[in-house]
């Protein structure tokens, strides 16, 4: 229920006639006490209608002040005073039908439990697909081996850090060495990686005193193709 529907809602009720529950009124009563557009008014008593609130009985030809039922409204005086209106189960303004309000209670905690209980459902799935929206995609890996992997935002950073380095050559050495100390293995391998490669020295420069890098990622492309094929050739591709 809008909160529209929800104001027109309690206009309704305060109007209702509380020995009946019926108030008698249309679109342009809510209209002019709302201050909303005519066609809007009509939209929201057709809503609430079919939202079970009310059940209305307009009159052919008629559209001013017809019955309006308000279901489940509480009677407070006259001969129905301590029941509700059942304003789905009446079949005319002149043939109401009532129930009692233990009844109507014992409805509504029926209703309650099934509404907590899909509620709970809801929210739950929806707390499930937001662990999934949150979930870190797997992150793309450059080298697998059998107790190593490298991410390529690793091999990029290791890539800048120590740009002398076959980096695929060394990643298959850093693998064999963990297969050959399973007692030594470390639990952070980026600083493990880290230190790997900067125990590797840095070669001396060319003449002109620069380091010949273009040398060295070419040497790691090639390390990388043999990479690819060891692990091709591991998972029978």
């Amino acid at each position: 229920m809008s909160i529209t529907e929800a104001l027109a809602f309690i206009y309704i009720c305060s109007q209702a006639d509380t020995r009946t529950g019926v108030w008698k009124g249309c679109a342009k009563s809510v209209c002019v006490e709302l201050g909303i557009r005519e066609r809007t008014a009509r939209d929201v008593l057709e809503r609430m209608e079919h939202g079970l609130y009310i059940r209305r009985f307009a009159v052919p030809g008629r559209h001013l002040c017809y019955p309006i039922l308000v279901h489940k409204f509480p009677i407070t005086q006259g001969e129905y005073n301590g029941k509700q209106l059942n304003a789905l189960e009446s079949k005319s303004p002149a043939e109401l039908s009532y129930f009692p309000r233990e009844q109507s209670v014992q409805q509504n905690g029926e209703h309650g439990v099934e509404h907590d209980a899909a509620q709970r459902r809801i929210e739950t799935r929806e707390k499930r697909q937001e662990k999934k929206k949150e979930a870190p995609a797997t992150p793309s890996l450059t080298f697998s081996g059998q107790h190593l992997s490298v991410s390529t935002k690793q091999d990029a950073l290791l890539g800048e850090a120590f740009p002398w380095v076959d980096r695929a050559v060394e990643y298959r050495k850093a693998d064999s060495w963990l297969e050959a100390n399973p007692t030594r293995r470390p639990k952070k391998f980026s600083q493990f990686l880290h230190n790997w490669f900067n125990r590797i020295p840095q070669p001396r420069g060319k003449g002109n005193g620069k380091l010949d890098t273009n040398e060295a990622v070419a040497a790691t492309m090639r390390g990388f193709a043999v990479n690819n094929r060891l692990t091709n050739e591991r998972m029978g591709c």
